[in-house]
């Protein structure tokens, strides 16, 4: 039998909230990698683990990759074998690309330890960036800790307070142009969760650091690269958050998992003295979204709702 997920969305005319609803999702592990799957060392094109791309590994100056106990650097809640970044006077970054770009609903994560900041020098920073279309083409987030100990996201604060404990940051896929990027802070008690808009699917990621001070408590850890993908099927609608009356809007429906054959969508409007929209649209084969045009009639609040089988 068929499973059939109603998914809703708020159309407001004038002022108002688009919200998309989807299906609770499980998860299945489609890649993993740790330190300890480096016996003979971390180096430029090893490749330990499944599911994801060889390590491209760079240094300039004095910088430096290895493996290394980050209890050196009094980091705690980290494996003895993670993965170690240092430099003075150069920099080091580590590329590694997905075995293929993350679906929507999948979630990658890695751990990240830090004791020190970076040190005197302002040009010094450590960090992590997410790129669509390799780790040479769009960067979607970076995280970074200069010569303080606040660590930003997009330029914005992301944790500001002390601490020695490892983080581990999620990097959830929501939609096909949202991105969830969620963790607790280095105290263990500071959180962090906010959506991100994206311009495409997350397939590749950079660890970087260079020009710090050379105490040993400044160089960054990281391990336990994971994604995630959900085994239950979701479907998202999204789009602009407000709209005039007599405006025409896209919204934009979007499917998880297989992409082999095509899917038909019913949406139907809750008022449509509020707001119509288009009753059936189709999800093509090798596609995993389409447009649903959505009018403004008045000014109101219309409910959008829409099935398909199997979601």
């Amino acid at each position: 039998m068929n499973r059939v997920n109603r998914f809703n969305i708020l159309a407001v005319c004038l002022l108002g909230m688009l919200c998309g609803f989807c299906a609770p999702a499980r998860a299945a592990v489609v890649a993993d990698d740790t330190g300890d799957n480096y016996g003979a060392g971390w180096t430029d094109g090893s490749n330990g683990g499944t599911g994801f791309g060889a390590w491209a590994l760079s240094t300039s100056g004095n910088a430096a990759y290895g493996l290394g106990n980050p209890a050196d650097s009094g980091i705690t809640g980290m494996a003895t074998n993670s993965f170690r970044m240092s430099g003075t006077n150069g920099y080091v970054d580590a590329n590694r690309a997905f075995a293929a770009p993350l679906n929507i609903g999948d979630t990658f994560s890695l751990q990240w330890g830090n004791n020190w900041d970076t040190g005197s020098t302002n040009s010094a920073n450590k960090g992590i960036n997410l790129y669509a279309g390799g780790y040479n083409g769009t960067q979607l987030i970076n995280i970074n800790m200069p010569n303080n100990e606040d660590i930003s996201i997009n330029g914005s604060p992301m944790f500001v307070n002390y601490g020695t404990a490892a983080i581990t940051v999620y990097f959830q896929y929501v939609a096909a142009a949202t991105l969830r990027v969620y963790g607790v802070g280095r105290d263990g008690v500071e959180t962090y969760d906010q959506n991100f808009t994206i311009g495409g699917a997350p397939d590749a990621f950079r660890l970087y650091a260079g020009n710090m001070d050379p105490e040993v408590e400044r160089y960054p850890y990281a391990n336990n690269f994971h994604i995630e993908a959900s085994d239950a099927p979701i479907m998202t609608l999204v789009g602009r958050t407000a709209m005039p009356a007599n405006f025409t809007n896209w919204l934009t429906v979007t499917r998880n998992g297989s992409t082999a054959a095509a899917l038909d969508v019913t949406a139907w409007s809750g008022d449509e003295a509020v707001a119509t929209v288009d009753t059936n649209v189709t999800i093509e084969i090798g596609s995993n979204a389409a447009p649903v045009e959505l009018i403004g009639v008045d000014t109101g609040t219309a409910l959008i709702q829409a099935t398909a089988d199997g979601f």
